[in-house]
């Protein structure tokens, strides 16, 4: 006798591989789903490390603000002669133009524009009295620049100041 084998799936055998690969899918859709979880929790932690970061680099800036700003006040004092050992010095007056020429590098490195600091009207842009010349064009040329950044391009380009001053 020769028998003949003949293989058909039945309807059970269906379901038992539907039933196998649905196990599989879902266990792959469980495991998708613990990973996204993971790198949601990982992205929340990274949110959370740069906003500290960037309350830190805020906190940092406004003290970088406040530190200038005494500068500034230390210097117009020296400028304006009001302590005594300031007056008629060169050193002091060399000492003062380079502490001048300083807060402004610091402060066009960090961008740090004088409306920010105080009142933003271009009177407070002056650069200081100078006996020599290389100093004052560096401290005139700051001037300008932040006559630039704020804005008052033409008064950068021409090089006078609110008060007549010439480049």
């Amino acid at each position: 006798m020769v028998a003949l084998i003949t293989s058909c799936a039945t309807s059970s055998d269906l379901k038992n591989v539907r039933t196998e690969l649905n196990r599989e899918v879902e266990d792959k859709i469980a495991a998708f789903d613990i990973r996204i979880r993971m790198m949601q929790e990982e992205q929340k932690q990274a949110i959370e490390a740069m906003r500290k970061g960037q309350a830190n680099t805020a906190a940092d800036m406004s003290e970088l603000r406040e530190q200038i700003q005494q500068l500034r006040g230390n210097v117009e004092a020296l400028q304006k002669g009001s302590f005594p050992d300031a007056r008629g010095d060169s050193a002091y007056n060399k000492r003062l133009e380079q502490l001048s020429q300083k807060i402004n590098f610091i402060e066009n490195f960090l961008e740090i524009s004088k409306k920010d600091s105080s009142s933003g009207n271009d009177s407070s842009v002056s650069p200081p009295d100078s006996s020599s010349d290389k100093q004052s064009k560096s401290s005139q040329y700051a001037a300008a620049y932040q006559l630039f950044k704020s804005g008052n391009y033409a008064k950068a380009r021409s090089g006078r100041l609110s008060h007549g001053r010439v480049f």
